[in-house]
C-alpha cells in the first residue's frame, strides 16, 4: 500500500531587499504542501520607509492556494503592523477560472474603521467591483489639511465600479458622507466644529476622456476661515455640476450652487493647458444682499469705522466673466438699502444697474436712490447716470439732490480703483442751503439766513479726503473761505480733519442774534489758522478774529454783551465810573473788538486786540463817552476750562433789547 506523499517545503529568507521606494529586511517566504495543486504560503517581514507614502514596521500573512477542476482557489489572511493607516487586518477569498473570477476583501483599523471590497470579472474581460465601509478620516484629512491642524471627523463612503480589458475603468459612482469634521489651525485663523459633508458622483471614461456628474453639500457644521465666517442653514449647501477632464483641458459645464437665504448662482469654468489661469463664466446669480454683505462683504472692510457697522439690504443680480483677472460685470440692485445703526449714514430704496468690461470701450451705469442721511443730514433722491471704462467711472452729466431746503450739485465726479486703491475727485457746491435747518440738525443755536458755497475740486484718495482749492460758503452777510482742507481716516474711529479758515465780512448782529451774548454791530474779519481737529475735536489752531470799521455799518455793543465778555475772557472792566455806566445805559460805542486763541497741548493761549498795562490784554477798547474797555489778564488758560466758561455764557440771560 502506498502512503501520502510528503510535504515538499520551499523557504526563502534575505537580510534585505531594497527597490526604488521600499526598503524590506529579514524577509521571510515560506510555502509547503503535498502537490504544487494546494500549496499553504507564508510570509513575514519588516520594511523602512522609503519614499513611498506606504510604509509599515512588521508585516505577516498567510493563505491556501488551491487549484482544482473549476479554477483557481486563493485565501489570505494579514497582519500589518505600524502601517500609515495604523495596525491593519486583511482577510480575502478568490476564485480564477476560465469563466472569470471573483475576489473578496475585509480590511480593518482603528485608524479608517472597516471596509469590505468585492471585484469580479468575466471571461471576456469585463469586470465589476465595489468598496463599502466606514470609520475614521483622520488619514483621509490628513492628505488635504496640515497634521498640526488636528482634522478629525468620521467617513462613510459606497464606491461601485465596472471596467473593460480586466483594469481599465469604464465608468464609477461614489457616495460619500464625511460627520463630525473639525479642525483648527495653530494659528486659529482657520477651523471647523460638526461639520457634514455628503458628496454624490458619476463618472466615465470615453476615448481618454472623464466625464461626470457630481453633488457635494455641506448639510451641517460651522467654518471659520478668517476673516470669513458662515455655519450651515437648516436646508444646507448644495453645489452640482457637470464636469470633463482630458490629459489637456478641464471643464465644468451647468453648475450650481444653493445657499437657503442667500441665492443662488449658476457658472461654468474651464481650464486649458497653454491658458496660465482658468476661465469662470457666471451665467446669472440671485443674491439677498443682508446676508451677502454679512457673511462675505463685511469681514473683508476695515474692522472699526462707519463701513465695518453699515448694514445692507436689497436683492442683486448679477453676471460677468472672469479669465486672470475680472473681464465682464453686469449688475441690478433693486430695493437696496444702507444703514448705519450709530445714524451717522443711511441710504433708502437704492437701485443701480449698469455694465462693465475691462476691454472694449465704455459702458453705463446708473445709481438712484429716494432719501438718506449723513451724520445727521437728510438728503433727498438722486438719479446719477455714469460712464464707466476699465478702472474709472464718470458723471455723465451733471447731479443734483436736496438737502434741508437748498440744494447740493455735483458738476463733475470721477472714480478711479487702479491698482487697488479707490479714489474720487468731485466739483459741485451748494445753494441755499436753510441755516435754519442746518442748525437744528445739529443742535445748535438757531441761524437764520441760506448757506451757499463752492467746491471746485474734493479728492478722496488712500483714506484721505482732500481739497487743494479754496471752497467758500457766504452765510451772515460775509463770506467763509476753507483753504488746505484734509480728513484722514473720515470713516474710521478717530478721523483727522487740518484746514485754514478765513472769514470776511461777516455781520456781527445777525450773528449775535443767534448767540445769548448780548447785541453787538459791525463787522468781523479773522482767520483760524493750522485748524486741527481728532474725532472731531480741535486739538490745535491759531485763530485771530477783530472787528473792523466799515462805511454805514455803527460799531454797538449792549451791557449784556460786556458783562457776558468779560467773563468769558476772565478779565475785569477797567475803571469805577466804567462800572457805573453799565447801569444806566444800554449800548455803547467802541473801536474795536476781538480775540486770539493759540491752542497746543489742551492749553489755550490767549491775546486781544491790543497790550494793556500790567500784562493784560484788551478784549474790546471803547470809543467816546460814556466808554467802557474789557482787559484780560489769564493769558494761559486749560481748553477745556475755557470751553466751560463760553458754554455757561451760551446758557446765561437772554440779551437785552436795544431796540435799533
Amino acid at each position: 500500500m502506498i502512503g501520502p506523499a510528503p510535504a515538499t517545503v520551499l523557504e526563502i529568507r534575505a537580510a534585505s531587499l531594497s527597490g526604488p521606494q521600499l526598503q524590506l529586511h529579514n524577509l521571510q517566504i515560506q510555502a509547503q504542501g503535498t502537490s504544487p495543486r494546494d500549496l499553504h504560503w507564508q510570509i513575514q517581514t519588516g520594511a523602512e520607509q522609503g519614499s513611498s507614502p506606504m510604509h509599515w514596521e512588521t508585516l505577516q500573512a498567510q493563505g491556501r492556494l488551491r487549484s482544482r477542476a473549476g479554477g483557481d482557489e486563493v485565501q489570505v489572511q494579514a497582519s500589518v503592523q505600524a502601517s500609515p493607516l495604523g495596525n491593519l487586518q486583511v482577510r480575502g477569498q478568490g476564485k480564477v477560472g476560465k469563466s472569470g473570477g471573483q475576489l473578496r476583501l475585509q480590511l480593518q483599523s482603528q485608524q479608517i474603521g472597516s471596509w469590505h471590497a468585492w471585484w469580479r470579472s468575466a471571461v471576456q474581460g469585463s469586470w465589476s467591483a465595489r468598496l463599502m465601509g466606514g470609520g475614521n478620516a483622520q488619514y483621509l484629512l490628513q492628505t488635504v489639511l496640515p497634521k498640526t491642524w488636528h482634522p478629525q471627523g468620521t467617513l462613510q463612503a459606497q464606491l461601485t465600479a465596472r471596467g473593460v480589458n480586466w483594469t481599465r475603468l469604464h465608468e464609477a459612482a461614489l457616495q460619500a458622507s464625511l460627520n463630525r469634521l473639525q479642525f483648527s489651525s495653530p494659528s486659529g485663523l482657520q477651523a471647523a466644529q460638526d461639520g457634514v459633508l455628503h458628496l454624490r458622483t458619476q463618472v466615465e471614461q470615453r476615448q481618454g476622456i472623464w466625464r461626470g456628474q457630481s453633488t457635494l453639500q455641506w448639510r451641517a457644521g460651522a467654518a471659520l476661515w478668517s476673516p470669513w465666517y458662515a455655519s450651515a442653514p437648516a436646508a444646507g449647501v448644495t453645489l452640482r455640476g457637470n464636469w470633463q477632464y482630458g490629459t489637456q483641458d478641464w471643464r465644468i459645464a451647468e453648475a450650481t450652487l444653493r445657499w437657503p437665504e442667500m441665492g443662488q448662482a449658476r457658472f461654468s469654468a474651464a481650464s486649458r493647458a497653454s491658458s496660465a489661469a482658468p476661465e469662470i463664466h457666471l451665467q446669472e446669480a440671485t443674491l439677498a444682499v443682508q446676508p451677502l454683505w454679512q457673511t462675505w462683504l463685511r469681514p473683508i472692510l476695515p474692522s472699526s469705522g462707519l463701513a465695518h457697522r453699515l448694514e445692507a439690504s436689497g436683492t442683486l443680480k448679477i453676471s460677468g466673466s472672469y479669465a486672470a483677472g475680472l473681464d465682464k460685470l453686469r449688475w441690478q440692485l433693486e430695493d437696496g438699502g444702507l444703514r448705519d445703526p450709530q445714524g451717522q449714514f443711511t441710504l433708502q430704496d437704492l437701485r443701480s444697474s449698469g455694465t462693465w468690461q475691462r476691454q472694449g470701450g465704455d459702458s453705463k451705469a446708473e445709481l438712484q436712490w429716494l432719501y438718506g442721511g449723513f451724520y445727521g443730514i437728510p438728503f433727498g433722491p438722486l438719479d446719477a447716470q455714469f460712464l464707466l471704462r476699465s478702472h474709472v467711472a464718470e458723471l455723465r452729466a451733471p447731479a443734483a439732490l436736496s438737502v434741508l431746503g437748498g440744494r447740493v450739485h455735483i458738476q463733475h465726479l470721477q472714480a478711479n480703483w487702479q491698482g487697488g486703491s479707490p479714489s474720487f475727485v468731485l466739483g459741485g457746491g451748494v445753494d441755499h442751503m436753510q441755516l435754519g435747518s442746518l442748525t437744528r440738525t445739529f443742535g445748535w443755536p438757531h441761524f437764520t439766513g441760506t448757506l451757499d458755497a463752492e467746491i471746485p475740486q474734493l479728492r478722496y484718495q488712500q483714506g484721505t479726503l482732500s481739497t487743494s482749492s479754496v471752497m467758500r460758503a457766504h452765510a451772515f452777510g460775509g463770506e467763509i473761505s476753507i483753504d488746505g482742507l484734509s480728513v484722514t481716516g473720515l470713516f474710521t474711529p478717530a478721523p483727522l480733519l487740518q484746514t485754514s479758515i478765513r472769514l470776511q465780512n461777516l455781520q456781527l448782529k445777525p450773528l449775535t442774534d443767534v448767540f445769548p451774548v448780548g447785541y453787538i454791530s459791525g463787522v468781523l474779519d479773522g482767520s483760524v489758522q493750522h485748524l486741527t481737529l481728532l474725532d472731531w475735536q480741535p486739538v490745535a489752531f491759531d485763530a485771530r478774529i477783530a472787528t473792523r470799521r466799515a462805511p454805514g455799518i455803527p460799531q454797538k455793543i449792549s451791557a449784556a454783551a460786556i458783562e457776558k465778555l468779560t467773563k468769558l475772557g476772565g478779565g475785569g472792566i477797567s475803571g469805577f465810573f466804567q462800572n457805573i455806566f453799565l447801569r444806566f445805559f444800554h449800548t455803547f460805542s467802541y473801536a474795536k473788538l476781538g480775540f486770539g486763541v493759540d491752542l497746543r497741548d489742551g492749553v489755550a493761549t490767549l491775546s486781544g486786540v491790543a497790550n494793556a498795562k500790567d500784562g493784560g490784554f484788551y478784549l474790546l477798547r471803547g470809543q467816546g463817552l460814556p466808554q467802557v474797555n474789557i482787559i484780560g489778564y489769564n493769558r494761559r488758560s486749560n481748553w477745556q476750562e475755557l470751553l466751560s466758561r463760553l458754554h455757561a455764557v451760551m446758557e446765561g440771560k437772554a440779551q437785552v433789547a436795544t431796540g435799533d
